[in-house]
């Protein structure tokens, strides 16, 4: 009886390896399954990612080309000529506007100084 029940435990044990062998190997199938799938969606990722990023330098790259071509980055005193013609400019807009003032007050006065003299 003892014997009759070791060959049944050795052979459950057998049935259980077996069992557990075919369960491992499903598992490493299934792994192999959603390695493939995992490798794809990377490979698809990466894509993307370097898509957007040479997009992204590529941007970068006319913006430091446009940058470089600016007048005020290769020229020094750039940005002080053009202060000082905005200058020069604001300038003569003020005596203009100076002048003309100045023009109507003595337009003004001459006709109020003719009005004393007739009042006179």
């Amino acid at each position: 009886m003892k014997k009759n029940k070791m060959n049944l435990m050795a052979s459950r044990m057998h049935d259980n390896a077996a069992g557990t062998d075919a369960l491992l190997e499903m598992v490493r199938l299934a792994a192999m399954c959603e390695e493939a799938e995992l490798r794809r969606r990377l490979q698809g990722l990466e894509g993307r990612l370097a898509q957007g990023e040479t997009q992204r330098l590529e941007t970068l790259r006319q913006r430091l080309e446009t940058l470089a071509r600016k007048r005020v980055l290769t020229d020094r005193l750039a940005y002080v000529q053009d202060k000082r013609l905005e200058l020069d400019h604001m300038q003569l807009r003020l005596g203009d506007v100076a002048g003309r003032l100045l023009s109507r007050r003595r337009e003004r006065f001459s006709a109020l100084a003719a009005s004393l003299d007739a009042m006179s």
